[in-house]
Parts: structure tokens; C-alpha cells; sequence
């Protein structure tokens, strides 16, 4: 089986394209698409991507093949099928259907996912591959994903950290559970990884980089900082933006747009939603207060 065309390559070229309603991109290897689809023939050709397909209508019968083998099914608002790296998906749906795409490149993803499901064809999740499929919490993260793919100033980080999340919910999902680590950063990698996030808070920082900071993979990673510290990689950063927005906010006459860009974020319109989820108001309501000395 080949790895098939990039995704983009894919998306353009095969019938998916035609459909298409909006894109994003989630950062390195991570690409987002809504699409409205009439009823018909489907399928295509495989691409170089773990493809994961959120069903956006109710009651849509139709008969696929995902990489599981041809099934008859209705599928349900949030359902999800799962169709591996190259496989050229069979799609006969009997309804108009919109669905929401998360592609995930296996050149990107391949090492990850071997790292973290050892002995185990790292693109095969069994019976994820059958029909559709419910899964608590994974609609939560790929909402969460898509609202914040576009936003400047989230960055790498955070659509590095919900693809782990996505993939560890997968892997547990076919009962061909991740590697656990036990025990969170040791002393010396969770100071290292602090006064490095710390230094350099306004910057795009990755998930990969974090990681090779102590040698660990972004699989594990991501695991150990949230058992360390109770919160992911990217929570951690946001609030030290918050911080230091509101230092500036204080100490200063600067406008919001130059604090927004002072502490990552290149639209003021980014910031201010970051800062309004952090501390329930924006910057500027916020910097009236502190004036005032309430």
C-alpha cells in the first residue's frame, strides 16, 4: 500500500475538494477542513495522512469501507470514522452529510506514534477502521483544535498538544493502549523546561522542542509536564502571557495592540480572547481596574 498524495494535494485533486466550506491549518503535519457533502459515490484515493472524519449531520446511511472491510451503517451527529495513511476509502452515502476532517501527515506522526504503541503497526487502530465510532472527550478536543487553529499566538503548541491527545484517545480507543509513564518530570527537566518556557514565552515554541530540551518524546512529554505541573504545556504558556500582559498593562502606557505583541500574539483581537478565557475581562476593562486601584 502506498502512502498515497499529500493531503492538500489530495483534498484539491479527489472529490472531498469539490465540497470543501473552510480549511485550517493546525500547524506542523495537522490540517483542519469543513465540508458539505451531497449524497453519492464518495470514495477516492488514499493520502499521506491518518485521516480522522467527524460526522456533522444526523441519520446518514451509507455503505463504506475505511480500511476495516465494506459495512452497511446510519451514521450519527459526532460520530467519527478513522481511514489509515494510503487507503483508498469505498464511500457510498444516501444523504447529504456535513463532516469536519483532521488530518494527521504519517511522516509527522509515524515516529510518535511508534514510540508510544511499541511492537504495534503504528497507522493500525483495529476496530476504529469498522463503520463509525463514538468516543467521549474527542469531540471536545477537535472543537477546541478548530477554534483555536487560526488564532495567532496559539501556536505550535497548542495543535501539537490536542494531537497527542487525539492519538492517545485513538490508541486506547482499539485497546492497543499507549505507553504509560509513571511518575511526572524529574526536579532538574521540570526546572529546565520552566526557566526555558520562562525565557522565551513570547516565541512559537513547539511541543518538539520542549521535549528535546530533556530528552523525552512529545508523546511522553505531554504526560509527565501535566502529571508535574496539572496543566498542559500550552496552559502553562498562556498564563505566563497573562502574567506579563498584566505587568505591562500595569507598569505601563503602552497600547494593547504593543502588549499583545509583546507577549506572542500578533492580533490584538487573539490576545484579547486569550486574556478574557484567563481572567474573565479584557486587557483594557482590566487596566481601568488596576488604574482605579480596585
Amino acid at each position: 500500500m502506498g502512502t498515497g498524495l499529500k493531503f492538500d494535494e489530495w483534498m484539491r485533486s479527489g472529490r472531498p475538494g469539490s465540497y470543501v466550506t473552510e480549511r485550517k491549518s493546525g500547524g506542523d503535519g495537522i490540517k483542519l477542513f469543513e465540508c458539505a457533502q451531497p449524497a453519492g459515490d464518495l470514495s477516492d484515493r488514499g493520502s499521506n495522512s491518518l485521516v480522522l472524519v467527524q460526522l456533522r449531520s444526523d441519520h446518514v446511511p451509507q455503505r463504506s469501507n475505511f480500511g476495516g472491510g465494506r459495512r452497511e451503517f446510519v451514521g450519527t451527529h459526532g460520530q467519527f470514522s478513522l481511514v489509515p495513511p494510503g487507503f483508498a476509502s469505498e464511500i457510498q452515502v444516501f444523504a447529504a452529510q456535513r463532516i469536519r476532517i483532521v488530518s494527521f501527515d504519517a511522516a509527522c506522526f509515524r515516529g510518535i506514534l511508534q514510540d508510544a504503541r511499541p511492537r504495534r503497526q503504528p497507522f493500525d487502530f483495529g476496530p476504529l477502521h469498522v463503520g463509525a465510532f463514538s468516543l467521549p472527550h474527542l469531540g471536545a478536543v477537535i472543537e477546541r483544535m478548530w477554534a483555536e487553529a487560526a488564532d495567532a499566538g496559539a501556536g505550535r503548541l497548542l495543535a501539537q498538544g490536542a494531537a497527542m491527545q487525539i492519538l492517545a484517545l485513538l490508541a486506547r480507543a482499539a485497546q492497543q493502549e499507549a505507553v504509560m509513564v509513571r511518575g511526572g518530570l524529574a526536579p532538574w527537566a521540570e526546572r529546565r523546561v520552566r526557566e526555558f518556557l520562562e525565557a522565551h514565552y513570547a516565541s512559537d515554541i513547539s511541543l518538539t522542542e520542549l521535549a528535546a530540551l530533556v530528552g523525552l518524546s512529545p508523546f511522553h512529554f505531554l504526560r509527565m509536564f501535566k502529571q508535574t505541573t496539572g496543566v498542559t504545556p500550552y496552559a502553562y504558556l498562556r498564563a505566563l502571557r497573562v502574567e506579563r500582559a498584566q505587568r505591562l498593562l500595569a507598569a505601563s502606557n503602552l497600547p494593547v495592540t504593543e502588549v499583545a505583541a509583546r507577549v506572542g500574539y500578533e492580533t490584538p483581537q487573539a490576545f484579547a480572547r486569550m486574556f478574557r478565557v484567563e481572567t474573565g475581562t479584557s486587557p483594557s476593562h482590566w487596566r481601568r481596574l488596576h488604574d482605579r486601584g480596585d
